[in-house]
């Protein structure tokens, strides 16, 4: 078990403090998944969002619902936590 602050956030368990044996990568997304996330969390629309990444809204929120489908979670709050928890250098670790 990891030394730090715990908590337990829609199914993940988040430790405030990474240990070298975790995964680098964000649940497999790829560059443009997360970048889509990265522009919510600051509070974007997806058309906004869109617009800064030159892609349509369509294709936007394809990227977020399979960001969505790769964290398997059901909503884009649940997945921001996470993603913002991810990019504070907390260790994200799916419950079994």
């Amino acid at each position: 078990m990891s030394e730090g602050c715990e908590t337990i956030i829609g199914g993940y368990r988040v430790v405030l403090a990474r240990t070298p044996d975790l995964a680098s990568d964000f649940f497999g997304l790829t560059g443009r998944e997360t970048e889509v996330l990265d522009h919510i969390m600051r509070g974007l629309t997806i058309e906004q969002a869109a617009l800064r990444m030159d892609i349509s809204p369509s294709t936007a929120k394809t990227y977020k619902r399979r960001s969505l489908d790769k964290m398997e979670v059901s909503n884009i709050s649940t997945a921001i936590v996470l993603y913002a928890a991810y990019c504070a250098g907390a260790d994200v670790i799916r419950l079994e």
